[in-house]
């Protein structure tokens, strides 16, 4: 079952659209940060009658809905859930609808990885997502962070080959990432050393 969640939460938001996806927002040790795992998806994966009705009015949104948690007393707190309800496609416009379909201090209880971001772009993209230099992973069993811990790029790019097993075509995107991550990386290395 965690392999399940682990590749929903990494891997979804790099796969399957056909632009980037503006990020969801989790707050944590009292600082706001974007998240690459729609953690929401796989919660209505399980509770599908929970899923908000809303609309999808631009190609960035697939899902419908910008959520905000926070981790509290290490509990993962949805606090806000947006949506996009201009439906002319003149412009966003996002107003919160979570009391329509959540309590306030409403734990979401799943279990699996969650991504955040922590840095700036390391240069390459999955897709149309870059990579970043730097991330802060969160293990979450039944809603609980049991764990955390930051990785940079190498390893957050080696943990998506990990999770993408099975899956012959994309882990080996992957690889190719990863390769050109280090080629980069390598000539940026190689660029500094003839400057001294």
């Amino acid at each position: 079952m965690k392999k399940y969640f682990l590749t929903i939460f990494l891997l979804l938001p790099l796969a399957g659209f056909a632009s980037r996806q503006i990020p969801d927002i989790i707050i944590y040790n009292d600082t706001e940060y974007h998240t690459l795992s729609f953690v929401l998806e796989a919660y209505f994966a399980a509770y599908p009658e929970r899923r908000p009705e809303v609309q999808q009015t631009i190609t960035s949104l697939n899902r419908g809905y910008i959520a905000t948690y926070e981790i509290v007393n290490n509990e993962l707190i949805l606090i806000d859930l947006k949506s996009d309800v201009n439906e002319d496609f003149t412009g966003s416009q996002f107003i919160s609808i979570f009391n329509n379909y959540f309590e306030a201090g409403a734990k979401i209880t799943i279990s699996g990885t969650i991504a955040i971001i922590n840095g700036e772009s390391a240069g390459v993209h999955v897709g149309f997502n870059p990579i970043y230099q730097s991330y802060i992973i969160l293990e979450v069993v039944n809603g609980d962070v049991v764990s955390s811990h930051i990785v940079n790029s190498y390893q957050y790019l080696q943990l998506l080959i990990e999770e993408a097993a099975g899956y012959n075509d994309w882990q080996n995107y992957l690889i190719t990432v990863l390769d050109k991550l280090i080629e980069r990386n390598n000539l940026l290395e190689l660029a500094g050393n003839f400057g001294e």
